[in-house]
C-alpha cells in the first residue's frame, strides 16, 4: 500500500512546468513587498521611495527613540499577560470539553470558532460599546481583557487536538496505580500536553504583539502598543524607521513561528522548539524587567493633536523642567479627533479643534473654560483671535495656529501657472489629484464653486455640491491630508489641496513646487487648544499652555511648524526668511475670499451622510 502511494501518480500532477511557473510567481507576489520594506530599511534617503545608497543609520534612529522603547515595552507587557492568562483559559477550556459532558458543550466547542469567523473589528467595536456601557476607563486593564477574549479561543482548538490525540489508558493506568486526580494532571496530562501549552503561549505572545485593530479599540493614549506606534509615525510621513520597525517585527515573528513548529515535531527538533521557546521567555521577561524598572513613575499629559504639529524639542523641554511627561495622540480629521475624544473616558486632557469641532465639543458640554488667571501668558494673545464665533467668552479655547489652504503642484509635470480651484477637475491630471481628507472643506469648496454658501443648510445646493464632487472623485488619487508632500515626492500626484505650512515644508526644499491661493478664495483655519471636561490631569495642561505661550517659545514653534501663530512678539522674533515669507503669511489676499467655518449644526448629519457615500465610490 505504501509503496504503491510513493509511486509518482500516474496523472503527472505537480510535474508540469505551468504550475511551477505559477507557483513561483505566487510566492514571488507574496514575499516582495517584503523584500523591498526590508531593502528600504537601509536607505540613506529619509524617503522611502528614493534610494540614496546602503547605511544603517536609521536602526540607530529607531534604536534611540525613547517613545518607541516604550511602546516596544507596553507591548511586553500586553503581550506576556496575554500569553500566560489565555494560554491558561485556553487549557482549561479545552480540558472541560474534552473530558466532560455537559449542557450545552457543543455550542460552547462552536463558540470557540468566533475569533476565525468574526471580523476583528466587530470584535474590537463590542468590546469598546461594553467598557463604555460599565464605565470602565481604558487602559492595560482593557487592552489585555481584549487581547485575552480573541486569543484563548485559539488555544483551546490547539489543546483540544493535542488532548484528542493522547490516549485515556494512561490516566487510567496512573489511577489504577494510587495516584491522585491532581498527581495524574500534573505527571501525565500536562506533560503530554505541554508541547500544545508552550505553542499556545507562543502564539497568543505573537498574536498580541502585531495586534492593531483590537488595541485600537480598547487602548488609552498612555498605553501605545507598537503598532499604534507605527501607526501614528504613518502620519508623520513614511520613513525608512517604519521599516526598521517592521524588519525587526518581523524576524521576531518568524523566530516565534520557528519554535512553534517545532515544538509541533517529535524528537530532537521538539527539544530544540522548547529550549529556543525558553531562551525567548527568559530574554522578555528580563527586557520587561529593565524597562520597568528603568522609568519612572510620571504625571503624565496626554494631548490629542495634528501629526507634526509642535515641536518636539519643546515637549522636551517641557518635560525636563516640570517631571511631565506629554503624551501625544494623533488624528488626521475633525472627525476622527471628535470621535477619540467624545466616546467613553478617552484619557485625552488637551484636544487640538477648529472652530466647527469647538463649538461642537462646547455644546456637548465636552469641554470646560480655562482659567485664565493660571495662564499669565495669555495677555501675548492677538485680541482679534480671543473672541471667534465658536467662542464668544473666549474661555473655552486658547488659540494655537491659523492657516489657509490652496493648492500646490509640480511646476515640472503640471503645465501652470495654476490660478482656479477648478484646476482640481482637470481631466489631464485623472489618477494624480489629492483633495483633503476633511469633509467641511471639500463641501464647503463645492458649494463656493457653484456660487452658494454652506452656511444657507439647503439641501438642494448639498445635492448640487455632492454631484460636482463625485464628478471629481474619479480624478482623485485619494482623499489624504498626511502624507500630502510624500505622494507628491513620489510622484503618486502632482497637485494637491494642502494646507500653506506644509507647503512651505516641500517647496522650500524642492522649488520645483508652487503653493498658490486660488482666485477664486480659499479657507482660513484657526486651531485652538481646548480642555477636556475629563481631563484627568487639568493642572498640567494650564502650565503647558502658558509654556508654549512664552513669546520666546511661540516663536521656536513657529519656526518648526511653519504655521503662523496669533502671537505678534514672537513674530518679531522670527528670522526674517521666515517672517516675511509669503507661503507662510500670505500677502496680499483679501480678507473677503477667506471663509472661516462655523458648525453647520443638525445639518452636519446631512453633509456625513453624503460624506461617507462619497468615500464609498
Amino acid at each position: 500500500m505504501s509503496a504503491q502511494l510513493g509511486r509518482r501518480n500516474d496523472l503527472g500532477l505537480g510535474q508540469g512546468l505551468a504550475l511551477k511557473l505559477l507557483t513561483a510567481f505566487c510566492m514571488l507576489l507574496l514575499l516582495a513587498p517584503l523584500v523591498v520594506l526590508v531593502v528600504y530599511a537601509f536607505n540613506d534617503s529619509r524617503q522611502v521611495t528614493v534610494w540614496q545608497g546602503f547605511s544603517l543609520k536609521w536602526f540607530a534612529v529607531t534604536l534611540q527613540d525613547r517613545e518607541i522603547w516604550f511602546a516596544f515595552r507596553n507591548s511586553l507587557i500586553i503581550g506576556g499577560l496575554n500569553a500566560v492568562l489565555a494560554t491558561i483559559l485556553g487549557t482549561m477550556a479545552a480540558l472541560a470539553i474534552a473530558r466532560h459532558r455537559f449542557a450545552g458543550r457543543q455550542g460552547f466547542l462552536n463558540l470557540l470558532h468566533y475569533p476565525v469567523l468574526l471580523p476583528e473589528i466587530i470584535i474590537g467595536i463590542a468590546l469598546l460599546v461594553l467598557f463604555v456601557l460599565l464605565d470602565v476607563p481604558r487602559g492595560f486593564g482593557t487592552v489585555v481583557a481584549g487581547h485575552v477574549t480573541f486569543s484563548f479561543p485559539l488555544v483551546a482548538l490547539l489543546v483540544l487536538a493535542r488532548v484528542g490525540a493522547m490516549s485515556r489508558t494512561l490516566e487510567e493506568a496512573s489511577l489504577d496505580l494510587g495516584a491522585s486526580r491532581w498527581q495524574t494532571y500534573r505527571f501525565v496530562i500536562l506533560p503530554a500536553l505541554a508541547p500544545a501549552i508552550v505553542s499556545g503561549v507562543l502564539f497568543c505572545f505573537t498574536l498580541s504583539l502585531d495586534d492593531f485593530v483590537i488595541t485600537l479599540f480598547t487602548a488609552s493614549p498612555d498605553v501605545t502598543t507598537l503598532p499604534l506606534k507605527v501607526y501614528s509615525m504613518v502620519k508623520f510621513g513614511l520613513t525608512p524607521v517604519i521599516n526598521v520597525i517592521s524588519v525587526l517585527l518581523i524576524l521576531f515573528t518568524l523566530t516565534v513561528l520557528l519554535a512553534i513548529h517545532w515544538l509541533q515535531k517529535e524528537g530532537p527538533h521538539q527539544r530544540w522548539g522548547i529550549r529556543l521557546a525558553g531562551v525567548m521567555v527568559a530574554a522578555l521577561a528580563v527586557l520587561m524587567a529593565t524597562s520597568i524598572v528603568a522609568e519612572r513613575r510620571q504625571e503624565t499629559l496626554v494631548i490629542a493633536n495634528w501629526a507634526d504639529y509642535i515641536d518636539p524639542e519643546l515637549l522636551r523641554e517641557f518635560e525636563s523642567s516640570t517631571g511631565v511627561r506629554v503624551i501625544m495622540t494623533h488624528f488626521s480629521s475633525d472627525e476622527e479627533m471628535l470621535a477619540k475624544v467624545s466616546f467613553g473616558r478617552p484619557g485625552i486632557d488637551l484636544a487640538m479643534a477648529t472652530p466647527v469641532s469647538m463649538e461642537i465639543l462646547r455644546k456637548s458640554g465636552l469641554i470646560v473654560p480655562f482659567d485664565g488667571e493660571r495662564i499669565p501668558n495669555l495677555r501675548y494673545i492677538d485680541e482679534d483671535f480671543r473672541h471667534l464665533g465658536s467662542d464668544p467668552t473666549g474661555t473655552y479655547s486658547v488659540p494655537y495656529a491659523y492657516g489657509l489652504n490652496g493648492i500646490l503642484y509640480n511646476t515640472r509635470m503640471v503645465e501652470g501657472p495654476i490660478t482656479s480651484w477648478w484646476a482640481m477637475w482637470d481631466e489631464r491630471y485623472a489618477g494624480r489629484l489629492i483633495m483633503l481628507n476633511d469633509m467641511m472643506e471639500a463641501f464647503w469648496l463645492a458649494h463656493h464653486l457653484l456660487g452658494y454658501r454652506l452656511q444657507d443648510q439647503r439641501l438642494d445646493h448639498l445635492d448640487e455640491a455632492y454631484a460636482l464632487l463625485k464628478k471629481q472623485r474619479p480624478l482623485l488619487r485619494k482623499y489624504e491630508s498626511d502624507l500630502v508632500n510624500d505622494m507628491l515626492l513620489s510622484h503618486e500626484a502632482v497637485m494637491a489641496q494642502a494646507w500653506n505650512g506644509q507647503a512651505h515644508k516641500l517647496s522650500s526644499e524642492h522649488p520645483e513646487y508652487r503653493f498658490v491661493v486660488p482666485e477664486e478664495g480659499a479657507s482660513l483655519f484657526i486651531d485652538s487648544l481646548v480642555l477636556l471636561a475629563s481631563a484627568p490631569n487639568p493642572d498640567a495642561a494650564h502650565r503647558f499652555i502658558d509654556f508654549l505661550l512664552a513669546p520666546e517659545r511661540s516663536s521656536q514653534n513657529m519656526e518648526a511648524i511653519l504655521y503662523p501663530m496669533p502671537n505678534a512678539t514672537a513674530r518679531a522674533l522670527l528670522p526674517p526668511e521666515i517672517r516675511d515669507d509669503t507661503t507662510i503669511f500670505p500677502a496680499g489676499v483679501d480678507g473677503k475670499r477667506l471663509n472661516i467655518m462655523s458648525d453647520p449644526g443638525d445639518f452636519r448629519r446631512q453633509i456625513q451622510g453624503r460624506w461617507e457615500r462619497l468615500l464609498a465610490e
